[in-house]
Formats: structure tokens, C-alpha cells, sequence
């Protein structure tokens, strides 16, 4: 199990932010036991955890294909550049499927968008 470090100590942060503004004082002041609690959610509710994305789940290695479909399904109806370019590319993706070949550029947009959304 990875934990991301650098989430734990902004989602204490962010905890030990909103406590101060509801009872007064400094966030410092709060910070010790917001990160108690935050390590707490870690240990007893794992899948809370990796929503928050306190914990990193190792994910299959996806093809690009793959990638772009997932993001399509998540953007497409939005339009604007992301999702026009991820609903084409995952057209073009279910039509041709692994025979479809994607540039050095749509490549990196499309771990981009993938990085971006999931």
C-alpha cells in the first residue's frame, strides 16, 4: 500500500483550516490532530482513502486506446476542446480499435487527460 504523503499533510491542512475558521484560532493549533484523524481514515476506511487518493492504487497498465475511452466517458458531454477531442479519438479507437494509431502529441494529450480526470 502507497501512501501519497503530500495528500495527507494538505487533507490535514485542509481539515485543520476549516476547524479553525468554526471554533476560532490558528490552523496550526488544529493541525496535530487533523493529521491524527486523517491517518486515522487511513487505517480503518481504506476505500474512503483512496477516493480522497491518500492511498495509491497501482492501475493496470491501460492502452492508450483504452485511456482515451475512459476520459470520453467522463468528458465527452462537457465539449470544448477535451471533450471534442476525447469523444473523436474514442470513436476512432472503437471503430479501428488496436490497428488505430494515435501521434506523439495526441499521446501525451491523451495521458494528459487520463492523469487529469483519474
Amino acid at each position: 500500500m502507497n501512501i501519497n504523503k503530500a495528500k495527507v499533510m494538505t487533507q490535514a491542512w485542509t481539515i485543520s483550516k476549516a476547524s479553525a475558521a468554526k471554533f476560532g484560532g490558528k490552523s496550526s493549533e488544529f493541525f496535530a490532530q487533523s493529521l491524527k484523524w486523517v491517518w486515522e481514515i487511513i487505517k480503518t476506511q481504506k476505500e474512503t482513502a483512496i477516493r480522497y487518493g491518500l492511498i495509491i492504487v497501482e492501475a493496470k497498465k491501460l492502452s492508450l486506446g483504452e485511456m482515451i475511452v475512459a476520459v470520453a466517458g467522463k468528458i465527452a458531454l462537457r465539449g470544448g476542446f477535451e471533450g471534442n477531442f476525447a469523444a473523436d479519438n474514442a470513436e476512432r479507437f472503437m471503430k479501428f480499435g488496436d490497428k488505430c494509431q494515435f501521434s506523439e502529441k495526441q499521446s501525451t494529450v491523451i495521458t494528459n487527460l487520463y492523469n487529469k480526470y483519474f
